[in-house]
C-alpha cells in the first residue's frame, strides 16, 4: 500500500475512534484510562480493518500521541485533523512508521 493510502487509513481511523469513543464516554459513566484504551484500540483496529498493517497502525498511533498527549480530548486538534488533515510534522513522524 502506498504512503498516501496509509495516511488515508490513519485519517479514517482517527474519525472512527473519535466518533466511537465519544459515544462510549457519553453513554457510560467514568472516563480516564478505559476511554484512552478504547480510543487506541478503535484507532488501531479501524486502521487494520482498512488494510493497514498492525505494526504501521500502532506506530502511527504512537507517533501521534507522542506529539499530542491529549489527542483524544483535544477538540481543536480533532477539528483541524478532520478538516485540514495532518500537518507536515505529523506526516513526517508517521512516515517513519512505513
Amino acid at each position: 500500500m502506498k504512503a498516501v493510502g496509509k495516511f488515508l487509513l490513519v485519517v479514517i481511523a482517527f474519525i472512527v475512534a473519535s466518533s466511537v469513543v465519544s459515544g462510549v464516554v457519553n453513554n457510560v459513566s467514568g472516563t480516564g484510562g478505559n476511554s484512552e484504551q478504547a480510543f487506541k484500540n478503535t484507532f488501531i483496529n479501524s486502521c487494520v480493518s482498512g488494510g493497514g498493517e498492525s505494526s504501521f497502525c500502532g506506530c502511527a498511533y504512537t507517533k501521534l500521541v507522542e506529539m499530542h498527549p491529549d489527542l483524544r480530548n483535544n477538540s481543536q486538534l480533532t477539528k483541524r485533523i478532520l478538516t485540514e488533515g495532518y500537518n507536515q510534522s505529523e506526516t513526517d513522524a508517521m512516515l517513519s512508521c512505513i
